[in-house]
């Protein structure tokens, strides 16, 4: 992959910060790793960043360490420019694993996730809930991270609402979901839908793939469901197209996704 943009910051040789490393998380080292370079480094204290599906605080506590370490941040620093948003409901995959055996399904966990940040809080807003029904950030977005596209609806949903506030020629957008086997199918999709308008820059190998917003979107193109107002052929289409981008390893998870993705539509009585 040689992207034409070279504006990823270098991540891959940053050496965590230990508020960093010491957070309970689901993301790999080197998503934290590209997270904190992208506050530190590529942040340029003019917008938002949407930290979107925090779970406890991995992906937060990488990019507000970021944001404190970012020198344009300290020449003028500003509260809440951080958005953070999840529904904080403890859900059954996690007992055991994150939550004590006998931790109640839907449980809140936002007072942990609080108490995992609280070194950081001057500089989070936090949006508990159905991201469908919170506040958006009143500044255009710097840096989109999604982790919480999690259903075809909430994913179309985000895109209309999220991406209209993006920055021709500087925000970019890292899908957490994009190279995992399974339950993501729509991620490849969507952002294939946007080819035009993105190009991908980087990724960890596995689960995030970071995207440059090189131009503006039509705003008619992001009112329009990318999944919901498309066949399952088209559907498949368009993830074939984001399958050739890859080789390897990575074209295997895809194609993985891809199939599985098509056995939920089918399910659903989707149209051919």
């Amino acid at each position: 992959m040689n992207p034409k943009h070279k504006v990823m910051p270098e991540w891959r040789s940053v050496r965590l910060p230990p508020s960093v490393r010491a957070a309970q998380t689901m993301l790999m080292a080197t998503e934290q790793q590209m997270l904190y370079a992208l506050g530190q480094r590529y942040f340029r204290d003019e917008g938002a960043i949407v930290d979107g599906g925090c779970f406890l605080g991995g992906s937060t506590l990488a990019l507000a360490q970021g944001v404190l370490d970012n020198p344009l941040y300290q020449q003028r620093p500003r509260g809440r420019v951080i958005h953070s948003y999840d529904l904080f409901v403890v859900e059954p995959w996690t007992i055991g694993i994150y939550f004590p055996q006998g931790t109640p399904l839907g449980t809140s966990f936002e007072s942990i996730y609080r108490k995992n940040i609280a070194p950081f809080a001057d500089v989070i807003e936090v949006h508990a809930g159905d991201v469908t029904k919170a506040r958006l950030p009143d500044e255009d977005i710097e840096i989109l991270f999604i982790d919480l596209a999690k259903h075809w609806t909430v994913n179309d949903y985000v895109v209309r609402a999220f991406f209209p506030k993006l920055i021709p020629g500087h925000s970019i957008v890292i899908q957490q979901d994009y190279l995992y086997h399974t339950w993501t199918g729509w991620l490849p999709v969507t952002m294939e839908q946007f080819s035009d308008y993105f190009e991908i820059v980087d990724h960890t190998e596995d689960n995030s793939v970071a995207f440059f917003y090189h131009t503006r979107i039509p705003p008619e193109k992001l009112q329009v469901d990318v999944i919901q107002s498309k066949t399952r052929g088209q559907i498949e289409d368009l993830a074939n197209r984001a399958i050739a981008r890859f080789s390897g390893h990575q074209r295997a998870i895809l194609e993985q996704s891809r199939d599985q993705f098509q056995e939920m539509l089918r399910a659903e009585n989707w149209p051919a």
